[in-house]
């Protein structure tokens, strides 16, 4: 397994497999732009690690976090 550091020309890959998970395997109603606005906001904070998971090349989860006020706030998902 490797991890790569999640940069601005990897969200659109991760938010289409976050959406696509969500709705099909637990029921969601996530639209590619209301996934684009949260996972760009975290990505985008000061502080924030986002970390991309591959197994063979191919994208199996991401992870995501930042510090909030002496707490850690964590976000992730394995595909």
């Amino acid at each position: 397994m490797e991890y790569c550091k999640m940069k601005e020309e990897n969200i659109d890959s991760v938010i289409r497999r976050y959406v696509s998970y969500y709705n099909d395997s637990e029921g969601g109603c996530w639209t590619y732009e209301k996934a684009w606005k949260r996972i760009h906001q975290i990505m985008t904070m000061e502080d924030s690690q986002c970390v991309i998971q591959y197994e063979h090349g191919n994208m199996t989860g991401f992870a995501m976090g930042y510090y909030a006020s002496e707490r850690i706030a964590l976000m992730g998902k394995h595909f």
